[in-house]
C-alpha cells in the first residue's frame, strides 16, 4: 500500500471511528452532527482527488491528533461558507421549477 492509500485508509478508519461514536449519543445529539458527519464523510475522496508530494503524504500519515478532525475543524473555520457551494444549485433548480411551471401555465392557458 503506497503513502497516499495508508492516508485514505486513514481517514476512513478516523471516519469508522466517529460513527461508532455517533452511536452511543441520544438521537438529538446525532442529528445535531449531521452536518459534520456528511462533510467528514467526503474528505477521504477529495484526498483521493489531491495531488500530494510524497513529503506532505508522509507528513501527514505521521501526524499524531486525528487527521479527520483537523481537516474538518479547519474547513469548518474556512471564510467560504457552504452558501457560497450551494447558492448556484439552488438557483439552477429553481430556474428549471420555473421553466417547468411556466410550461404548465401556457399548455393550461392553451386549453382554455
Amino acid at each position: 500500500m503506497n503513502k497516499k492509500e495508508q492516508l485514505i485508509e486513514r481517514l476512513k478508519n478516523e471516519f469508522r471511528d466517529y460513527k461508532e461514536a455517533l452511536i452511543t449519543l441520544p438521537a438529538i445529539q446525532v442529528f445535531n452532527k449531521s452536518y459534520e458527519t456528511a462533510i467528514k464523510q467526503e474528505i477521504p475522496y477529495i484526498i483521493g482527488d489531491m495531488e500530494f508530494s510524497n513529503f506532505e503524504l508522509e507528513a501527514l500519515n505521521k501526524y499524531k491528533g486525528n487527521l479527520l478532525s483537523a481537516f474538518y475543524d479547519e474547513w469548518i473555520d474556512y471564510d467560504l461558507g457552504i452558501n457560497e457551494v450551494l447558492e448556484p444549485s439552488v438557483e439552477k433548480a429553481t430556474r428549471f421549477i420555473i421553466r417547468d411551471y411556466k410550461n404548465e401555465q401556457n399548455k393550461s392557458s392553451m386549453e382554455l
